[in-house]
C-alpha cells in the first residue's frame, strides 16, 4: 500500500474503500484497482480525440491499458485477474452501461444527466462531476447524507411493485386455454435445488399458477403462465413486453408467493459485506447490485451469485429492496 508514495492508500481513503477484517492485503488491493480503473474509464467519455466524440471501443481500450499499468506496477496481484483483458473491459462497460451511468449511441457514448436517491442517510449518484468529493462501492458512487429529491428506488427501479402485488397484477386476468405443448418444454423449478438451472422438465401439478417456456435458443423462447385443472395443462402466453428484460422478475415473483424465494445471504466483514445470492434478483436489481459491489473473484469478475460491497451502500440498497418482498439472511461465515 505505500509503493508508488502510497497511491493505493490514497485512493482508498479518497473513495472511502476499507479493508475486511478478514481480507488479505492482495484482495484489498485487487478491489481498489478495480475501482480506480472503473472511474478512469468513466472519466475518459470525457476525452476529446481526433473524432470529437468517445466511442465504446475507446473506453475498452482505455481500460485494458489502465489494467496492463496497474498489474506492472503491482505484479503481486497479476494472479488474480484472469488473463482476458478483453472481458475484463466489456464487463465493466456492461457494468456501467446498465446501470444507466452512460449511453451507448451510435459511434459514441454520452455521460447520464445527473441523479441523486437516497435512503437512511446514504445517497447515491449518477452523472456528478468528477471533482465532487464521493465514496465508492466497487464502481458505484454515493455519499453520506440527505437526498432532497429521489430515493434509490426511483433511481434504479422507477416502476417496479412490491413482488406478491405485481404477481397478483399478472395472474388476476389470465384467459387459460388448452394447447398441445412440444418437445422442448422448461417449467420453473419451484423449490430447492435451484443450482445449476432454475428449470425443470418435470411440470408442476399441484394447481397454483407457474411459468413454463418453449423453444430452442434464448431469442425464439416463448414464455406462459401455466397450471394444471383436473389433469389437463392449461396456459396463457405471457406478453413479449412482460420478459423481454429477462424472466426473473416473474419467476422472483412467483416464488415469493408461494414461499419459495430463497433468502440472500450475507456475512458483514467489518466494513465489507460479502453477498451470496441464492437466487439471483430480477435484471433491474442485479444491474444496482453490480454497480455497487466488486466480483468476489476479480479472475471471474462477471460472476453474479457472490459479491462484495461496502456495508453503507448494502445496508441502503437492503433497505430499498425490502419493501418490495425480498429478504436477506446474516450468516456467520463466506
Amino acid at each position: 500500500m505505500k509503493k508508488y508514495d502510497g497511491l493505493l492508500m490514497k485512493a482508498s481513503r479518497k473513495y472511502s474503500i476499507a479493508q475486511g477484517k478478514r481480507e488479505d492485503d492482495l484482495s484489498y488491493k485487487a478491489r481498489i484497482i478495480y475501482t480506480i480503473v472503473g472511474r478512469m474509464a468513466l472519466a475518459s467519455v470525457c476525452d476529446s480525440p481526433e473524432t470529437e466524440s468517445v466511442s465504446i471501443i475507446h473506453v475498452k481500450k482505455r481500460i485494458c491499458e489502465l489494467l496492463t499499468c496497474y498489474l506492472d506496477m503491482y505484479p503481486e496481484l497479476k494472479s488474480l485477474f484472469s488473463d482476458d483483458y478483453d472481458s475484463f473491459s466489456g464487463e465493466i462497460c456492461n457494468t456501467y452501461m446498465n446501470a444507466g451511468c452512460f449511453y451507448h449511441e451510435p459511434y459514441r457514448i454520452v455521460l447520464s444527466k445527473e441523479a441523486e436517491g437516497g435512503i437512511n442517510g446514504v445517497v447515491f449518484t449518477r452523472g456528478f462531476s468528477f471533482d465532487y468529493p464521493q465514496c465508492i462501492s466497487g464502481l458505484g458512487t454515493y455519499y453520506e447524507g440527505e437526498s432532497e429529491s429521489n430515493d434509490i428506488k426511483s433511481m434504479f427501479l422507477p416502476e417496479r411493485e412490491p413482488l406478491v402485488m405485481f404477481w397478483g397484477n399478472c395472474v388476476k386476468s389470465i384467459n387459460w386455454s388448452t394447447m398441445q405443448l412440444g418437445d422442448r418444454v422448461e417449467y420453473l423449478k419451484m423449490g430447492l435445488p435451484f443450482k445449476g438451472s432454475y428449470w425443470t422438465n418435470k411440470e408442476d401439478k399441484s394447481g397454483r399458477v407457474s411459468i413454463l417456456r418453449q423453444g430452442g435458443d434464448s431469442e425464439s423462447l416463448i414464455y406462459y403462465f401455466y397450471r394444471y385443472e383436473n389433469g389437463s395443462c392449461k396456459v396463457s402466453q405471457i406478453p413479449t413486453w412482460m420478459v423481454s428484460n429477462g424472466y426473473r422478475g416473474l419467476s422472483n415473483a412467483c416464488l415469493k408467493i408461494n414461499n419459495a424465494l430463497p433468502k440472500t445471504e450475507f456475512f458483514i466483514n467489518g466494513e465489507v459485506v460479502n453477498i451470496h445470492f441464492n437466487y439471483l434478483p430480477p435484471t433491474e436489481e442485479l444491474n444496482m447490485w453490480k454497480l455497487y459491489s466488486w466480483p468476489a473473484s476479480m479472475s471471474n469478475i462477471s460472476g453474479n451469485f457472490k459479491r462484495q460491497c461496502s456495508i453503507k451502500a448494502f445496508e441502503a440498497i437492503k433497505n430499498t429492496l425490502i419493501p418490495l418482498g425480498y429478504e436477506f439472511e446474516e450468516v456467520d461465515n463466506e
